[in-house]
C-alpha cells in the first residue's frame, strides 16, 4: 500500500503561497471577475459621467438612465456616508448595463470600489415593487456594501497602508452580516420599501418560526442548498440587525462596521467584538432575537386564527418555487412554473384530483408568468441573444401535440395573456416595463408606457374587452388598473396595500388579486359593480397568484410555507367571503424623485449643486494597480521574494497580473506577466515569463532549467450554440520559448534538450453540462476539449513536433442525484523528442500504480464513475467560517495505457477504487474546498494498493 498526495500545482511557477486568508479571499474574488470577463458586447461604445464621488459608466442606448443616476448617487452618498462615518479613498465605479431581463446588482471593493447595476426593474409578480424608484433602491443597497466593506480601521489600517486595497476585514464577516447591513440600510434609510418591511418577505421568517424550521447561525452565514437558499442570509441578516438597532440603538450597530477588523486580525473574532459592543455574547443576542420573534409571531398567529384559517388542498409538495398557477380549459389540470433544488426549471401540470405531476417542458423558465388559451400554453423563456445578452421571449406549446414554437426573438417580453387572438404582455427596455396589446402576428400594437411606470401580470376579462393589470408608478405603491381594450382608457380600480396578480372571475364580476394590506399577503376579490373588496383567504404564511377555474368551482393559488412556495386549491365561494377593512396602512414611504442634472436633496426644501463632467470611457484610472503582495519562491540559490500585483478596469475590458522577483546572486529575474483584452471581439490574451524549474534527473539529481517564453491568443466565445445552456470557446495563437540550463551539464549523463521552441496552437472547448443545487456533480450534458500544438523549424524552432490532445465527458443522471459518468482522454505527440518531461512526452497517471510507471508520447485513458450522495450535512463552526456542505462518494474503474510504440501495441493497465469527497465552504463561502480520500488498486503489472488524498478548489 502506498500513500500519495495529489495537489494541483502550476508547473510554470512553483510558488509557495503565503498562508493568508485575506489573500485567498482576494484571489477568489478576483478570479471570479476575470472568468466573467466577456460579459459585455464589445460593440458598445462607453461613456462616463464623473461626479464628486463617483464615475458612472454607460453606453449610448441607456444614456437617459445614466442621467437619472447622477443625482441619485450623490444623494445616496450624502445619506449613507455620515451613517457609516466613512468615505472610500477612491471614487466608486458605477457600471450600468441593460443586457439581461433578469434583475441584479453586485458590488466589490477589490481592487476598486465598484457597483454594477442591471437596469431591469426589480419588481416581479412574486415580490411586487415597494420602492420609490428601482435605481435608488438598488443603488442604496449596493453602495451600503461599498461603505461597509471598504471600512478598515484599527490594526487593519496598517496592512491596508502597507499592501494597498487588498485587506478588507469586513469582507470576512458571516454572510448574514454583510448582506444584513445592506438590506438593513435599504429598509431603514431607503426610499420606500425595503425587504425588512416587506410582508411577503417577512412571511419566510414567520413560517420558519411557527413551523420550527429556524435555521442555525452557520447556515445563515453561507449560501445553503436547503430552502430558502441564497435568500437566507438576506432574510436573517436584516431581521437580526433590525432587532439590534431597535433594542440597542443604531449607534452600536454601526460600531460593528468599525471594530470588526481589529477583532478579526487579533483573533478575538465575532464573539469578542459583540462582547465589547453589547456586553453580551453573540449567541446570547441571537437567541434573544429568536425569542422575540417567537413571541411576536405566536401572538400574530393567535390574532389571525381568530378569523378562522382558510381550508385548502396542497397539490405540490416540492416547495422552493412553484409559481403562477393557470387552469386548463377543462378545469382538471393546473399548469405552473417549477424551479427547485433537484431539477432544471420547468413548466409542469398537476391533476387536481390525483395530484399526479407531469413535466410539460423544461428550459430557462424562471419567469413567474404563464398563460393558457384552450389547448395552447404560452410562456416566457430566457435565451442568449446575439451572444452577449439574455433576453426573454414568448413561446407557445400545443398541449395536444407537444410541439413548441418560438413566437418572438429578442423582444424582451414577459407576462403574456391571450384572449380571442389578442395578446397582452409587458416588454422591457432600459428598465421600463411597458404594456403592449397586439394581434397574434404582433403587427397591430397599442403601447401603454411611461418612464415612471412599470406594468405587471395583465389579465383579460372573459369577453376580452378589458384588461386588468398591476401597475407601479414613481412615488406610489403597486395598484390594480383596468384598461379598455378598444379605447385604451386606463383607470385605477384597486388601491389596497401592495396589490398584484389580478385575474377575472369566469363571470366577469370580480377581479381576484393578492395584497399585503393586512400585513400578511392574502387573496382578495374586487366586485366591479359595487366596488367592494372582499377577503378570500386568511393564511399564516402567504397566499398569492390566484386563478379561478373556468367552471367557477375552485381557485388555484400559491401557498407559502417554510418549505417554500407550493400550488394549492380551494373552493370558489363568493357568498362566504367577508368584506375587507377599508382602512389599511400605507406600506410604502413613497416620495417624489428629484429631476435630473447635478442637484440633490439636502434636508427639507434645500438642494446642493455639484459639478459633473462627461467624457469617453477611459480604463486607466480603474486599471492601475492598487495593491501588492509578497510571495516566496525557490530557485537553485534557495528562497526568494516575489512581488505580485494585478489590475482590472471597471468594465472588465482590461486585466493584467504581474509576478516579479529577482535572484541577486544569479543576477536573474523571475517573472510571469499576463494581460487580457475584452475590449474587442475576439478576446486577446498575451503573457510572458522567465522562470527557473527543477527536474529530477539522473538518479535523483536535481537539474535546474531556465525557461523564457511568451504567447498570444485570440479566443472566440459562443453562448447557446446547440442548446440554451451550452458554451463554447475556440482559440488559436502562437508560442515562443527558450530552454537553457542553469545547472552545469557536466555532472549529468543524460543531457537535456535545449534551445528555442516556436509554434502555433489551436484549441476548442465545449460544454453543455447541467447541475442543480442538490447535485453532487454534473447530471447531464457533455464536455469536450480538443487541443493541437504545432512546433515548426520554419518558424525558428530547434525541434519540430506536434501535440494532439482530447478529453471527453458524458454524464447520465440517475434517481436521487446519483450520477454515472464516462470520462476519456487521449494525447499523442509526434515528431522529435525532447528529454524533459512535459514537452514531447509525459507520465500517464493511473490510480493504483506508481506515479512514474507509464511514460510515453502516447496516452489513452478511460474511466467510468458511479457517483452517489451520502449526506447533506449543512453544518459548520465559527459561525460559518468553516461549513461542511455535503459528503458524497464515487466508485470507479479505470483503464489506460502509455508508451512510445504504436497504440495497438501498448499494454492496457486497469484499476478500480472508491473515493469519499467532502465539500466545504471556508471563509464564509469565499473559499470552497473539496477534500477527497480514496483507495485504488491496480490489477495488472506494477499494480498496487494506493491510499490517496487530495484537496482542490
Amino acid at each position: 500500500m502506498r500513500w500519495s498526495m495529489d495537489l494541483k500545482k502550476d508547473w510554470k511557477l512553483k510558488i509557495i503561497n503565503t498562508r493568508s486568508l485575506f489573500i485567498l479571499v482576494w484571489a477568489f474574488i478576483f478570479g471570479v471577475s476575470c472568468h466573467a470577463a466577456t460579459w459585455l458586447d464589445p460593440e458598445l461604445k462607453w461613456k462616463t459621467i464623473e461626479t464628486p464621488h463617483f464615475y458612472i459608466h454607460y453606453y449610448k442606448q441607456i444614456e437617459p438612465a445614466a442621467k437619472k443616476m447622477v443625482p441619485i448617487v450623490e444623494e445616496v452618498y450624502n445619506k449613507l456616508s455620515p451613517i457609516f462615518q466613512h468615505t472610500p479613498d477612491y471614487k466608486t465605479q458605477v457600471v450600468l448595463v441593460d443586457n439581461s431581463d433578469y434583475t441584479n446588482g453586485f458590488t466589490t471593493v477589490i481592487p476598486n470600489p465598484s457597483v454594477t447595476i442591471y437596469l431591469m426593474d426589480g419588481g416581479s409578480n412574486l415580490r411586487p415593487a415597494a420602492y420609490e424608484t428601482w435605481l435608488k433602491y438598488v443603488f442604496l443597497h449596493e453602495y451600503a456594501h461599498v461603505l461597509h466593506l471598504d471600512t478598515v480601521e484599527g490594526s487593519g489600517t496598517f496592512f491596508k497602508n502597507l499592501f494597498g486595497r487588498a485587506i478588507f476585514p469586513n469582507a470576512m464577516m458571516p454572510n448574514f452580516a454583510t448582506e444584513g447591513f445592506a438590506t438593513y440600510m435599504e429598509t431603514r434609510h431607503g426610499y420606500g420599501g425595503g425587504r425588512g418591511n416587506d410582508p411577503r418577505y417577512e412571511a419566510m421568517m414567520r413560517m420558519d418560526v411557527l413551523e420550527n424550521k429556524v435555521k442555525s447561525i452557520d447556515k445563515a452565514a453561507v449560501n445553503t442548498i436547503s430552502w430558502p437558499g441564497g435568500t437566507l442570509r438576506y432574510l436573517y441578516g436584516v431581521m437580526f440587525l433590525q432587532y439590534l438597532s431597535e433594542k440597542y440603538g443604531e449607534e452600536k450597530l454601526m460600531a460593528i462596521s468599525h471594530e470588526y477588523g481589529d477583532y478579526l486580525l487579533q483573533s478575538y473574532g465575532f464573539d469578542g467584538m459583540f462582547k465589547d459592543i453589547y456586553e453580551k455574547d453573540f449567541k446570547e443576542l441571537w437567541q434573544e432575537w429568536l425569542d422575540d420573534l417567537k413571541q411576536k409571531y405566536q401572538k400574530q398567529k393567535e390574532e389571525v386564527s381568530k378569523e378562522g384559517l382558510t381550508s385548502y388542498k396542497t397539490l405540490t409538495q416540492k416547495g422552493y418555487y412553484c409559481l403562477k398557477p393557470k387552469w386548463s380549459a377543462d378545469s382538471k389540470q393546473v399548469y405552473y412554473i417549477s424551479n427547485n433544488q433537484d431539477e432544471y426549471s420547468s413548466i409542469n401540470s398537476v391533476d387536481r384530483d390525483s395530484f399526479k405531476i407531469r413535466k410539460v417542458i423544461e428550459g430557462i423558465v424562471f419567469d413567474d408568468s404563464l398563460a393558457v388559451s384552450k389547448n395552447n400554453l404560452f410562456f416566457i423563456k430566457g435565451n442568449y441573444y446575439k451572444n452577449f445578452n439574455v433576453y426573454k421571449d414568448l413561446f407557445q406549446i400545443d398541449l395536444i401535440s407537444g410541439k413548441e414554437k418560438k413566437l418572438t426573438k429578442g423582444e424582451r417580453i414577459a407576462d403574456p395573456a391571450v384572449n380571442q387572438g389578442i395578446f397582452a404582455y409587458t416588454k422591457n427596455y432600459t428598465g421600463t416595463r411597458a404594456l403592449y396589446l397586439s394581434d397574434e402576428d404582433f403587427k397591430n400594437t397599442k403601447i401603454f408606457s411611461s418612464p415612471e411606470a412599470q406594468y405587471f401580470s395583465p389579465a383579460f376579462s372573459p369577453d376580452g374587452t378589458q384588461v386588468a393589470v398591476s401597475k407601479w408608478k414613481t412615488g406610489e405603491r403597486q395598484d390594480i388598473y383596468l384598461i379598455d381594450v378598444k379605447s385604451g382608457v386606463e383607470n385605477k380600480i384597486i388601491s389596497f396595500g401592495l396589490s398584484a396578480n389580478p385575474c377575472f372571475s369566469p363571470d366577469g364580476e370580480y377581479v381576484i388579486f393578492d395584497s399585503d394590506a393586512s400585513g400578511i399577503c392574502n387573496i382578495y376579490a374586487y366586485h366591479l359593480n359595487s366596488k367592494k373588496i372582499y377577503k378570500v383567504t386568511n393564511v399564516l404564511g402567504a397566499a398569492m397568484m390566484p386563478d379561478v377555474s373556468p367552471d367557477s368551482k375552485r381557485i388555484a393559488f400559491v401557498n407559502y410555507s417554510s418549505n417554500g412556495h407550493d400550488i394549492a386549491i380551494m373552493d370558489y365561494k363568493p357568498g362566504s367571503w367577508k368584506a375587507a377593512p377599508k382602512d389599511v396602512p400605507d406600506r410604502q414611504a413613497g416620495g417624489r424623485q428629484e429631476e435630473l442634472t447635478g442637484i440633490i436633496s439636502s434636508g427639507k426644501n434645500k438642494t446642493v449643486a455639484f459639478e459633473t463632467t462627461n467624457y469617453d470611457y477611459n480604463p486607466i484610472q480603474s486599471l492601475i494597480p492598487k495593491f501588492w503582495f509578497p510571495y516566496s519562491y525557490y530557485d537553485e540559490n534557495g528562497p526568494h521574494t516575489l512581488l505580485y500585483t494585478a489590475g482590472i478596469d471597471a468594465l472588465n475590458q482590461h486585466m493584467f497580473e504581474v509576478k516579479y522577483g529577482h535572484d541577486w546572486t544569479a543576477k536573474r529575474p523571475t517573472f510571469n506577466i499576463s494581460y487580457i483584452n475584452n475590449q474587442f471581439f475576439p478576446q486577446l490574451s498575451v503573457s510572458a515569463y522567465d522562470i527557473a524549474l527543477p527536474y529530477n534527473w539522473d538518479s535523483n539529481k536535481t537539474y535546474w532549467e531556465r525557461q523564457c517564453g511568451a504567447n498570444a491568443a485570440l479566443a472566440f466565445l459562443g453562448n447557446g450554440i446547440f442548446a440554451e445552456n451550452d458554451r463554447q470557446i475556440f482559440s488559436f495563437g502562437c508560442v515562443v520559448e527558450a530552454l537553457s540550463n542553469i545547472s552545469s551539464l557536466e555532472i549529468f549523463t543524460k543531457k537535456p534538450s535545449l534551445g528555442d521552441l516556436r509554434g502555433v496552437f489551436l484549441n476548442y472547448k465545449y460544454s453543455s453540462l447541467r447541475s442543480y443545487a442538490n447535485s453532487i456533480s454534473p447530471e447531464d450534458g457533455i464536455s469536450l476539449s480538443l487541443n493541437t500544438s504545432i512546433y515548426l523549424k520554419d518558424l525558428g524552432s530547434k525541434y519540430a513536433f506536434n501535440r494532439y490532445s482530447a478529453s471527453f465527458g458524458k454524464y447520465f443522471g440517475l434517481p436521487s442525484h446519483n450520477v454515472l459518468a464516462y470520462l476519456a482522454s487521449a494525447n499523442w505527440i509526434k515528431g522529435e523528442q525532447l528529454e524533459q518531461e512535459g514537452f514531447t512526452w509525459e507520465y500517464q497517471r493511473i490510480k493504483g500504480y506508481p506515479s512514474n510507471s507509464f511514460p510515453g508520447n502516447k496516452q489513452i485513458s478511460q474511466r467510468i464513475e458511479y457517483r452517489f450522495p451520502i449526506w447533506l450535512i449543512e453544518s459548520g463552526f465559527g459561525y460559518g467560517a468553516t461549513f461542511f456542505e455535503r459528503l458524497w462518494g464515487k466508485a470507479f474503474i479505470e483503464a489506460g495505457t502509455s508508451g512510445y510504440a504504436k497504440f495497438e501495441n501498448l499494454p492496457l493497465s486497469k484499476s478500480y477504487g472508491m473515493e469519499i469527497d467532502l465539500n466545504t465552504l471556508n471563509a464564509f463561502g469565499y473559499v470552497p474546498y473539496t477534500i477527497s480520500i480514496g483507495y485504488a488498486r491496480g490489477i495488472d503489472a506494477l499494480g498496487q494498493g494506493e491510499l490517496y488524498y487530495n484537496i482542490s478548489m
